[in-house]
C-alpha cells in the first residue's frame, strides 16, 4: 500500500542535460571507439594464453569482463579477480587533462571489482600510473597484462620513497586475504550452500523467485532472456509503480526469504569477524563480506540492471551499473539497544532495491518516501510503503526516504546498493554533475517528517515553521569506510 501526498507533483531532477545527452551517448550509441574495439580482443586474448588470465567475455558492447588469478602465492595471488575494461568515463580529453594540469590519464575504464590496493580507488578504479608506459590505444592484451602485475605488485618499487605505497599495498592484500577467509570459512558452514557460492556457481533457482520471473530462472538463461522477463513484468503491471520514481514488485518467495535468514543466523552464531553494514545501521550484515556477492551480482544483473534501463532511461547511469554493495539490516522491536527505525536519508548507490525478508509477526517500521535529494520537493512526503514478505521496492538512490519505527517484532531487509563504475568516473572527472547536483532551490514549507537533522543546515529553524509530529532526523547512509 502506498499513500500519496495528494500535494505533491512528479519531480525529476534534469542535470546538466546536454552533458547527459554527450554522456550517454558516448555509453550507448558506440561512440567509443576504444572500448568498442578490445570486446572485439577477448578470442585473440584467450588465444594468446596470457599467464593470469582465466576468462574473457563481452558482457556488453564496449565491455569486457576479464577473471584474472596472478598465481598461488598468498594474497592477491590466492583467488581470481574480475576485471572490468570499457566505457570512456575515466578518459580524459586533451581540453580536460590541460585543465586539471596532468596528463590524460585513462584512455578507457579500468576497475577492479571488490579489491583494493594502492593505485585503485574505493570503487575499484585505476589511477594514472596503470598507464604508465602503455600507449595511447593499448591492447586488451596490454591491459590484461598489466592488471595481472598489479595483483603481483611489480608496479611498486623497491625504493626509499616507494615504502610507504609497499607498506600499504601488503595491508589492502592482508586485509583481501582474511576477507576470502571468511567468506571461505563460511561457505563450509552455510546452511544453504547454494547462497554461498564461487562466481561460476552462482545462479537464480526458481523456487527462490516470485511466479513472475520463475519461467527464465535456469541455470543456461540469457541476458535477453532475463531482460524479456523484466520486460513481461512492466507490461503486465507485476512492477507497480508507486508514485514518479517508486517501484514495487513480488521478488522473493518464503523459502528464499527463509533461506537468506537462516544464512544470517548462522553467520552471526559463528565467531567469523564481521562488518556492519553501514555508517546508520548497528546491526546486519554486509553479505558481499560472507561469500554472497556472486549471487547478488546475478540478482543485479539479471532483474535491477534491465529494470533501470526501462524505468530509469533518462538517467545518465540506467545503461552502466556494474557493482553492488549489498547487506542485510535487521530491526527488533523487543532487544534492548536494537535498531527499530533509521533515521531520513538518501542512498550512497545509483539504484538501490530493498526486499523484505520478514521474520514472524513483526509489525510497522514502514518506509516513507520523500523527495529526491538535490530536488527542489526534496523535503515533501511522497507516502509511505508497508514491507511485506518477499516484496521488493526499487528506488533511485537519490530518493530520501527512512524507516518508520518498528512496533513488534523484528524484521530483516536485504539491501543492494547498485553502482555504475563509468558514471562515478565520470562525475569525479568533471564529465556529467554529481547525482543529486545541482541542487534547485527548494520549493514550498518542508514536511517534518522529512526534515534531516544530520544534513539540513536549517534544521532548527524549520522546526519552529511546521507543526507535523516530530520527525526523526537522518543523514546519508555510507558504507562503512567510506
Amino acid at each position: 500500500m502506498f499513500i500519496i501526498n495528494t500535494h505533491t507533483r512528479k519531480q525529476r531532477v534534469s542535470s546538466q542535460p546536454h552533458i547527459h545527452a554527450v554522456f550517454t551517448q558516448d555509453m550507448e550509441d558506440d561512440q567509443h571507439e576504444l572500448s568498442l574495439r578490445l570486446a572485439e580482443q577477448c578470442s585473440e586474448l584467450m588465444a594468446d594464453e596470457l599467464t593470469g588470465v582465466v576468462k574473457c567475455a563481452a558482457v556488453s558492447a564496449g565491455l569486457v569482463e576479464l577473471i584474472l588469478r596472478a598465481g598461488s602465492n598468498p594474497g592477491y595471488g590466492a583467488r581470481e579477480w574480475r576485471l572490468f575494461v570499457g566505457g570512456e568515463g575515466v578518459g580524459e580529453d586533451a581540453a580536460l587533462a590541460a585543465m586539471l594540469g596532468t596528463p590524460a590519464r585513462a584512455p578507457v575504464g579500468v576497475r577492479f571489482d571488490g579489491i583494493h590496493m594502492h593505485g585503485v580507488d574505493d570503487t575499484g578504479l585505476v589511477d594514472d600510473t596503470f598507464w604508465g608506459g602503455l600507449p595511447a590505444t593499448p591492447t586488451l592484451h596490454m591491459i590484461a597484462a598489466r592488471a595481472v602485475s598489479w595483483l603481483r605488485g611489480e608496479h611498486i618499487g623497491e625504493g626509499i620513497e616507494d615504502e610507504a605505497r609497499r607498506a600499504a599495498w601488503n595491508e589492502a592484500q592482508q586485509h583481501a586475504c582474511k576477507r576470502q577467509f571468511v567468506i571461505d570459512s563460511f561457505r563450509a558452514l552455510a546452511p544453504c550452500k547454494a547462497l554461498v557460492v564461487q562466481e561460476a556457481e552462482a545462479w537464480l533457482h526458481p523456487e527462490w523467485l516470485a511466479p513472475t520471473f520463475q519461467s527464465v530462472a535456469r541455470r543456461d538463461a540469457t541476458a535477453t532472456e532475463w531482460a524479456a522477463a523484466c520486460e513481461h513484468a512492466l507490461a503486465s503491471g507485476a512492477v507497480e509503480e508507486l508514485s514518479s520514481g517508486v517501484y514495487a514488485f513480488d521478488l522473493f518467495t518464503p523459502t528464499m526469504c527463509e533461506a537468506l535468514i537462516a544464512a544470517v543466523d548462522a553467520f552471526e552464531a559463528s565467531a567469523l569477524p564481521r562488518r556492519r553494514p553501514n555508517s546508520m545501521n548497528k546491526y546486519g550484515l554486509v553479505v558481499n563480506d560472507i561469500g554472497m556477492r556472486p549471487l547478488l551480482s546475478c540478482v543485479l544483473s539479471q532483474l535491477v540492471a534491465p529494470l533501470a534501463r526501462r524505468l530509469y532511461s533518462r538517467e545518465p547511469f540506467a545503461s552502466t551499473l556494474d557493482h553492488h554493495h549489498s547487506f542485510v539490516v535487521v530491526y527488533d522491536a523487543e532487544a534492548p539497544n536494537a535498531d527499530v527505525s533509521l533515521d531520513m536519508h538518501h542512498d550512497a548507490s545509483e539504484v538501490t532495491l530493498n526486499v523484505c525478508l520478514g521474520r514472524a509477526n513483526f509489525r510497522g517500521g514502514d518506509l516513507r518516501f520523500c523527495g529526491q535529494f538535490g530536488s527542489a520537493l526534496h523535503r515533501q512526503t511522497l507516502g509511505v510503503v508497508h514491507h511485506g514478505l518477499g516484496r521488493a521496492v526499487l528506488h533511485l538512490g537519490r530518493q530520501r526516504h527512512g524507516a518508520e519505527k518498528l512496533e513488534a517484532g523484528q524484521r530483516l531487509n536485504l539491501i543492494l546498493w547498485a553502482r555504475s563504475s563509468a558514471f562515478r568516473a565520470a562525475a569525479a572527472f568533471g564529465h556529467i554533475d554529481p547525482d543529486g547536483f545541482p541542487k534547485q532551490p527548494e520549493a514550498g514549507t518542508p514536511d517534518r517528517l522529512c526534515l534531516s537533522k544530520a544534513n539540513d543546515e536549517d534544521y532548527e529553524a524549520q522546526l519552529t515553521k511546521v507543526t507535523a509530529p516530530v520527525g526523526r532526523g537522518g543523514k546519508r547512509a555510507r558504507e562503512e569506510g567510506e
